[in-house]
């Protein structure tokens, strides 16, 4: 989409919802603050060849990519207010994925998880 496209229309919302009307729903009594030096991403599960541990360092140290992504939440109502569009920026969780090993299922490879691991803080 051209930048800045934006159709003329009262009342339509914009492609690109801003961040301060982004939709928040959490059960949270108090948001979660990160140490970004102590945090880890932990690649492990039946499917993992080599466990694998990150730093947001290393993560930010890779190639980054852009994706234009719709969020809406799973009880909001049709045309109810929980949905919005962000372009995100990030890794490619893929990737980290097949250097740990990890087959995807559509290739034999079992369902995996992945966690944050915990922090020392």
């Amino acid at each position: 989409m051209p930048a800045g496209a934006q159709l003329p229309v009262p009342g339509i919302s914009p492609f690109v919802t801003p961040n301060r009307d982004f939709y928040r729903v959490d059960t949270a009594l108090v948001v979660p603050k990160v140490d970004a030096d102590r945090w880890r991403l932990r690649i492990h599960g039946s499917g993992v060849r080599e466990e694998r541990t990150v730093t947001l360092r290393e993560l930010m140290a890779r190639p980054v990519v852009e994706r234009d992504i719709t969020l809406c939440c799973v009880s909001n109502p049709v045309g109810g207010p929980y949905a919005g569009n962000a372009r995100w920026l990030g890794v490619r969780l893929a990737d980290l994925l097949r250097e740990a090993g990890v087959r995807p299922p559509s290739r034999g490879g079992p369902p995996t998880s992945w966690s944050p691991a915990p922090s020392t803080a």
